[in-house]
């Protein structure tokens, strides 16, 4: 499975410059990327199923560069999403990250019912500076043992997820020592 980290609140990069993937590199070793602004940082490691050329890389920004999405697991039903709801979306790849991503911005939420899979991800809106952090199984909200991604909140003002415990206490440390 694919490594996730992502940092939300202030300094966030002062977070990047910690170089945080480094940690989660043996989680995906087919591409790595990063991407940060204003009170916001998501990263990927990623171990490439679906679709292993570069336009299924991640984070995945949407052509607007409105929202981006970091996505761990597999949309078993991802082909009948597009066909079902998406039909007028010019999709660049055939990723189920990229079903999802704009399936989340035409639906929100609620598009999660839809989806059949194992995952975890987190979408931000980078326009409103807000974020859905979400993990499941078969559509079922689900516990750490099978797809963890473990949200940690700091002082209510950062909020640090990924998919190992110990890279995030280094990611939360790393903000810190850099003041």
């Amino acid at each position: 499975m694919c490594g996730i980290l992502g940092y939300y609140g202030v300094k966030s990069t002062e977070f990047y410059k910690g170089n945080p993937l480094e940690y989660i590199s043996h989680r995906g070793p087919d591409y790595a990327n990063q991407i940060f602004g204003e009170g916001h940082y998501l990263g990927h490691t990623r171990l490439s199923i679906l679709d292993s050329s570069e336009r299924g890389n991640q984070p995945m920004v949407s052509k607007d560069e409105r929202y981006a999405l970091i996505f761990n697991g597999e949309l078993y039903n991802h082909l009948e999403l597009r066909e079902k709801y998406l039909k007028e979306i010019d999709f660049v790849s055939s990723s189920d990250t990229e079903t999802l991503l704009y399936g989340l911005i035409k639906f929100g939420e609620k598009f999660v019912d839809n989806l059949n899979g194992i995952f975890a991800f987190s979408f931000y809106d980078v326009q409103t500076y807000t974020d859905t952090v979400m993990f499941f199984l078969n559509g079922e909200p689900i516990s750490d043992q099978i797809m963890p991604l473990y949200p940690i909140i700091v002082y209510f003002v950062q909020m640090h997820i990924g998919i190992e415990i110990f890279n995030i206490l280094i990611s939360c440390l790393t903000v810190y020592v850099v003041f």
